[in-house]
């Protein structure tokens, strides 16, 4: 099970202000648990792209944005200090009632965040980091 417990709070509150107020980027902190953030987004289609400088030690998001809204609805940040670990079966009821409500949940695991339906996939259990709508 990756640890996945550090404070990541920051990058979700950067990006819910950037995509509030519309903007085009949003900058956060260049740590591995933000360049595996980023590239999760990326991977699932949810911010165009993103660009490292390793110089100013930032990640710069850029946002997605159809029609002049942002592709991302809503993000829900699940709190570290509670414990949100299911085991494959309990993501699988996670899943079925998460498909009735349209939401998407990014998961740690130990090959890494994952959506539920890899979970469900790979046969295995993790950490809910966070939820999203689109």
């Amino acid at each position: 099970m990756s640890k996945f417990t550090s404070n990541y709070h920051f990058f979700f509150a950067h990006l819910r202000n950037s995509l509030i107020r519309k903007k085009l980027s949003c900058n956060v902190a260049l740590n591995n648990k933000n360049l595996i953030l980023s590239q999760f987004l990326m991977k699932e289609n949810l911010i165009l792209s993103y660009f490292i400088n390793e110089e100013k030690k930032i990640i710069t998001l850029y946002l997605k944005y159809y029609n002049e809204f942002s592709v991302l609805k809503s993000i829900k940040v699940f709190s570290h200090r509670k414990c949100h670990h299911y085991s494959k079966f309990s993501l699988f009821k996670l899943q079925s009632k998460s498909n009735f409500f349209g939401k998407n949940f990014c998961v740690s695991t130990e090959k890494g965040l994952l959506t539920l339906t890899e979970c469900n996939l790979f046969n295995i259990g993790g950490k809910v980091i966070f939820s999203y709508n689109v």
